[in-house]
């Protein structure tokens, strides 16, 4: 669950199938929300950091479900700084191979996570992917419709709400 929030996605999916679920939050409420919310849960991790293209730290604006590093319209005055960590550093540290859903809500992030998730070649480590792309995002639907087509080279897209919502499954 990449941008866990307040753990909702999270929470649905680990009462449906009791699977195991990694949760990347980087504000530290939302964070802490998502500690005591899961906190009975063995299989439940959650981190405080995001996941991304490259290890970094920046400033998160603090606007509830619409923080974001990338939001052109949020002030940075009020900002919270936040750690992010590039995905396949992450996934090595925890000795994951496999993905089987990877839900992606990172307002404006999912671009250059998605874009370096496909240009290192390895995006077939996910079996299905859940993403929210934000259009407030310089170029989105030319980079949305990019990352389109390298996907659908490994997955096929079985269901699109335009910047909405839409799933990618591995063919």
């Amino acid at each position: 669950d990449v941008g866990g929030y307040s753990g909702d996605f999270s929470e649905a999916i680990i009462e449906r199938y009791n699977c195991k679920i990694y949760i990347f939050e980087p504000h530290p409420e939302y964070f802490s929300k998502c500690i005591k919310r899961f906190s009975s849960y063995k299989n439940v991790k959650v981190f405080n950091y995001g996941l991304a293209d490259k290890d970094g730290e920046f400033l998160l604006s603090n606007q509830s479900d619409g923080s974001s590093f990338i939001n052109p319209n949020h002030t940075k005055k009020d900002g919270i700084k936040c750690v992010v960590r590039d995905v396949f550093g992450v996934l090595k540290e925890l000795n994951i191979t496999s993905v089987d859903l990877m839900k992606i809500n990172i307002e404006g992030g999912e671009f250059p996570l998605m874009e370096h998730i496909i240009s290192s070649g390895k995006q077939a480590i996910v079996r299905q992917y859940q993403i929210q792309f934000h259009n407030f995002v310089e170029k989105a639907v030319d980079r949305r419709i990019q990352i389109s087509r390298a996907l659908s080279e490994t997955h096929i897209r079985t269901w699109c709400y335009t910047f909405v919502w839409e799933n990618w499954r591995k063919i």
